[in-house]
């Protein structure tokens, strides 16, 4: 489970960085007796992200659902009103799948 949280934020921290170059970004964590859950949320891009090499083939929000899924969770992402991005997961303390 601390594996699955650790890697979605390390993609969203990547994929804020490659698409909202400059922007600010921030993380929260929360965590209770029965679940974890990650936030991540980059402000509006600061500066034009560079064209995407047609080389390369996103599948960070798809690989971080699917890590998600797998232990038991909850994922959503999508782009906020302000233009801004937002990564949130929620993943069950109970959660006897293994690390992924």
């Amino acid at each position: 489970m601390q594996l699955a949280v650790y890697r979605v934020v390390q993609e969203a921290l990547s994929n804020a960085r490659r698409h909202a170059p400059g922007a600010a970004v921030h993380v929260r964590l929360e965590h209770t007796s029965n679940v974890i859950s990650v936030e991540v949320d980059n402000e509006p891009p600061s500066r034009q992200p560079e064209p995407a090499r047609t080389s390369l083939v996103g599948h960070g929000l798809t690989g971080m659902r699917e890590r998600i899924k797998m232990v038991g969770g909850v994922f959503g992402s999508g782009t906020r009103s302000d233009g801004g991005f937002r990564v949130a997961a929620s993943i069950p303390r109970s959660s006897s799948v293994s690390e992924v």
